[in-house]
């Protein structure tokens, strides 16, 4: 709701964030989807505050609109690249000095905010790999995220009630043609 926003226009001013009616009009886009949980692509060249304007909607809404819940609902941040495995995402054995097996198990962002609740944004997911992309997609569609683990076997993750995905991407020409 825009005018619910101009009422918290000291909120936006405080972190350089200027309200223009079509700035405005984003943010109030933006949020409804975020508290809505339909996933959000945001598309736009290299420094147009495509993350900064995502990671403003996301302190807003912790700040503002859930300012007395109970509810931890932080934003998580994961920076795709062409180098990203799903492993990164979810779940996967790290070293570990203090364990007799010297592993740890390492929650990856989309498998914290997809099993705890929180928001996750994705920043440049036109640069990451088709088959990171299509684990995504299936953990969306089927509200159900699968890991698999040697030694610990298949495992399946409910996705929580409260997660929220923003992703943001350059527009598909010039260096970006094709990714």
């Amino acid at each position: 709701n825009k005018k619910k926003l101009r009422e918290h226009e000291d909120f936006f001013n405080k972190r350089g964030f200027v309200l223009t009616n079509k700035s405005c009009e984003r943010m109030a886009m933006l949020i409804h989807y975020i508290l809505s949980g339909i996933p959000v692509l945001i598309e736009g060249p290299t420094g147009t505050s495509k993350t900064r304007t995502t990671l403003i909607a996301c302190e807003y809404i912790t700040k503002i609109i859930n300012k007395n819940s109970k509810y931890d609902d932080s934003l998580l941040r994961f920076n795709l690249s062409a180098e990203t495995n799903i492993d990164d995402l979810l779940v996967k054995f790290t070293g570990d000095n203090q364990s007799a097996s010297g592993l740890k198990i390492e929650e990856g962002q989309f498998f914290r905010a997809y099993t705890k609740g929180h928001k996750l944004l994705l920043d440049s997911i036109n640069l990451a790999r088709k088959e990171v992309l299509e684990c995504i997609q299936q953990a969306l569609d089927n509200k159900v995220l699968s890991t698999e683990l040697t030694g610990i076997g298949l495992k399946k993750y409910i996705m929580h009630r409260n997660f929220g995905i923003i992703a943001t991407q350059n527009p598909n020409k010039g260096a970006f043609i094709n990714k």
